[in-house]
């Protein structure tokens, strides 16, 4: 995948109300790879929930340590998705204790609040401090869920975002990136959206992108914007 194709990515609308995971960064530039990453949402009416597991290795003949840093980050985030945000993480299968920076968000217009947006802008660091013997290899798990994102001037569609920055800290691309977004035909009725453009396969319960040798473009958020099959009520949170 050339750099040319990655840039076609564009940002995120600015009339979007959006929570997302970003992929796993390292605090400071080192010797670790990582090898793998693998990235799923599923979701329904209502909520996504999404899975990473990546695989990194100490390219060296001695010991390394890490400081692993998983972002969140929003835009308009509303009061559903604020309460409903979860993250958690496993190392090598074994549940670890991430450590919680301080959330940066900013405060709403009085008009937004009226909309029912709880922060224009959003973003906290979770920590967690690996070790890695020489040419060791670990897996890291990622958890993540909250209220389904929306989009569009009246908040009609819907949206989820993956942030890929961080894989330009690592020490070398990514050998293979696999990233998927499961439904079923009960939940997309149309797809708005796919970005970056080109490498998708969509089909009627899923969407698919696969590369190799990764590294993120300028503008580096996958994004994918769809109808949902409902008659809600739309707008709002």
């Amino acid at each position: 995948m050339t750099a040319a194709f990655l840039a076609l990515a564009q940002t995120i609308p600015t009339t979007a109300s959006v929570v997302y995971p970003c992929l796993p960064e390292s605090a400071v530039a080192g010797s670790v790879h990582m090898v793998t990453h693998s990235a799923t949402y599923k979701i329904d009416l209502k909520t996504q929930k999404f899975e990473s597991l990546s695989t990194f290795r100490n390219g060296t003949d001695a010991p390394v340590n890490v400081v692993l840093r998983l972002p969140l980050r929003g835009k308009q985030v509303t009061w559903a998705q604020s309460k409903g945000m979860h993250l958690s993480a496993m190392v090598n299968k074994q549940k670890v204790t991430l450590n919680e920076g301080q959330a940066t968000r900013s405060e709403p217009t009085e008009k937004q609040k009226a909309s029912g947006i709880w922060a224009q802008s959003y973003e906290k660091f979770y920590t967690v401090n690996l070790s890695f013997k020489p040419k060791e290899t670990k897996s890291l798990q990622v958890f993540f869920e909250s209220a389904l994102c929306r989009a569009g001037m009246d908040g009609a569609q819907r949206m989820v975002v993956y942030d890929t920055a961080g894989a330009d800290t690592w020490a070398d691309k990514i050998k293979q990136f696999n990233y998927a977004i499961q439904y079923s035909n009960k939940v997309v009725l149309q797809v708005y959206a796919s970005l970056p453009e080109g490498n998708w396969q969509i089909g009627p319960t899923g969407a698919f992108m696969k590369f190799y040798d990764f590294e993120p473009a300028e503008k580096p958020h996958f994004i994918f914007t769809f109808y949902p099959n409902s008659f809600e009520s739309i707008g709002g949170g």
